[in-house]
């Protein structure tokens, strides 16, 4: 299978989870990362696919402010956990 179909299967299945959990919590955005998320045809095909899969069940928002990458990168994870640990500290003096 080429690359690009393999992209576009995993961005299928992430669009299976998405759809949940637009139809459950309504967020008002949905920030994805990780490894996969790095491959900007993994978003492409969430774009295509998530229209099809919601078929009009509810109105979407335009996808490319509301299904993102994080900001910070690779860094995300770890500034969460250092801005988690401060506030921690803060409310504990």
């Amino acid at each position: 299978m080429e690359h690009s179909k393999v992209w576009d299967l995993e961005g299928y299945y992430l669009v299976q989870a998405l759809m949940l959990y637009i139809l459950i919590l309504s967020p008002r955005k949905l920030i994805l990362g990780g490894v996969v998320m790095k491959q900007q045809k993994v978003f492409a095909s969430i774009y295509k696919h998530l229209p099809k899969v919601i078929n009009n069940y509810i109105t979407l928002p335009d996808f490319t402010p509301y299904i993102v990458g994080p900001d910070l990168g690779d860094n995300a994870g770890t500034s969460g956990a250092l801005i988690l640990a401060q506030q921690a500290f803060d409310e504990s003096k």
